[in-house]
């Protein structure tokens, strides 16, 4: 099993906006809008990386009302308490400057699931697959090789 960018629950108090403000911003932009800020945050150079614009388009591919059921949905998600029953060699990986899910989440599940492995990309962000896929891929290839 990959992990990646996750957290053990829906409580990401360093999250770059707290949820109600993310569900303010979807209501009070165009989910064109809403998607172009969100992409960005997701980078480690925001905007300025040359796969934003990919990011961006994928999200502008939503729905207001999906993109609010995800934020809501997101924020229910519970299992710290149950991260011990997992037995699956898994890899836990998370970019170094991830502001949706602070790498102190990755080495908590990292902690907590027995047969786990733990890679921290440096110089990335949330959409750390895009920043240094190079990276990325070969530890997943690694692993699953």
């Amino acid at each position: 099993m990959v992990l990646y960018g996750g957290s053990p629950d829906g409580c990401c108090p360093e999250r770059f906006e707290t949820y109600e403000k993310s569900i303010e911003s979807i209501c009070s932009q165009s989910i064109e809008s809403f998607a172009a800020d969100l992409a960005a945050k997701w980078f480690r150079r925001g905007n300025a990386d040359p796969m934003y614009p990919l990011a961006r388009e994928a999200g502008r591919k939503s729905s207001e009302a999906a993109a609010i059921d995800h934020v809501k949905t997101w924020s229910q998600w519970k299992t710290r308490d149950r991260l011990g029953e997992v037995n699956t060699p898994t890899l836990i990986v998370c970019g170094d400057c991830d502001r949706s899910t602070h790498p102190d989440f990755s080495i908590e599940m990292w902690k907590k699931i027995s047969q786990s492995q733990l890679f921290i990309i440096p110089d990335a962000g949330h959409i750390a697959h895009l920043e240094k896929p190079n990276e990325f891929n070969s530890m997943v290839a690694k692993f699953l090789g």
